[in-house]
C-alpha cells in the first residue's frame, strides 16, 4: 500500500538521522579548506557545500530565487543552519567513538531483523531492495544500525529510557489512519485489521524515533555547551 511505502521511507531516514554522523572522526582532506575545527577535527568545506547545495536545491524547487537580493538573508539562514549540523554531527561522532559499548551480532541482528519483519514481512531481498532504491548499501545499513545502537545506549544512560505511551499511539493513529483509508481507497485497494495493525506498530516506532531524535538534539546542545572553547568557525 502507498502508505506504507512512505512510512518505511521515513522510518528509514530517521535511522539514518540517529545513526553514523560527520566523517567518523577522520579528515579525509588535511589540505582542503575547513569550515570549522571541532576539538581538533577539521570540517571540510566540500561537506558544508554539498549539504547548502541540497538545501537549496529542494527551495528552488518550490520557486525560491536564491539570485534575488530578498532571499540572501534565507540563504545565509541556510548556511548557517548547515554548519550547526555539521559541528553537532561531529560532536556526536567524536562521543560514539569514545564509547567502550560494543554492539553484538546478536544486537545487530535483532535490530536488522526489526526491520525487515516490519517493513518487509520478513523477506530480506525486498528489504534490501528498499534500501538500494535509498542508495543505501547493506553493509552501510548494518553501520547505521550499529552506530544507531550505541547511539541509543548513550542516550538511554544519560536521559533514561524512552517510553512511548499507549494514548500517545492512538492519538497519532486516529490520525494517519483516516489517511490511510483515503489512499487506500483511492487505489482501490482495502485496509485490513492487519494492515492496522502494522500500522500503529510503524507509529510506536515513529514516535520512539522522535523522542530519540529530541534527546540527540539535547545531547547536542549540552556538547555545544561543554566544547564552546574547543570550536573553531572559519566561515
Amino acid at each position: 500500500m502507498k502508505w506504507r511505502k512512505w512510512l518505511i521511507l521515513l522510518t528509514i531516514i530517521a535511522a539514518v538521522a540517529l545513526s553514523g554522523c560527520g566523517n567518523d572522526g577522520e579528515n579525509n582532506a588535511a589540505s582542503e579548506e575547513a569550515v570549522a575545527v571541532v576539538n581538533g577535527t577539521e570540517i571540510p568545506r566540500s561537506e558544508f557545500d554539498q549539504l547548502v547545495e541540497q538545501q537549496q536545491s529542494l527551495m528552488e524547487q518550490q520557486g525560491i530565487d536564491f539570485e534575488a537580493e530578498e532571499n540572501q538573508e534565507m540563504l545565509e539562514q541556510i548556511e548557517e543552519a548547515v554548519l550547526n549540523q555539521l559541528i553537532g554531527q561531529e560532536l556526536v561522532s567524536q562521543v560514539l567513538e569514545e564509547t567502550d559499548y560494543e554492539v553484538s551480532d546478536e544486537e545487530l541482528n535483532e535490530k536488522r531483523a526489526e526491520f525487515i519483519n516490519m517493513f518487509a514481512e520478513g523477506d530480506e531481498e525486498n528489504f534490501n531492495q528498499i534500501l538500494e532504491q535509498q542508495g543505501i548499501t547493506q553493509d552501510e545499513f548494518d553501520e547505521m544500525i550499529a552506530e544507531q545502537i550505541e547511539l541509543e545506549n548513550i542516550l538511554i544512560e544519560r536521559y533514561g529510557e524512552i517510553e512511548v505511551s499507549d494514548e500517545e499511539v492512538d492519538q497519532a493513529f486516529d490520525m494517519q489512519k483516516e489517511l490511510a483509508m483515503e489512499q487506500a481507497e483511492e487505489a482501490g485497494e482495502e485496509v485490513s485489521e492487519e494492515d492496522l495493525e502494522e500500522l500503529k506498530t510503524v507509529i510506536h516506532q515513529q514516535l520512539r524515533d522522535q523522542k530519540l531524535m529530541q534527546q540527540q538534539a539535547q545531547l547536542i546542545e549540552e556538547l555545544r555547551e561543554e566544547n564552546e572553547a574547543n570550536i573553531e568557525i572559519l566561515l
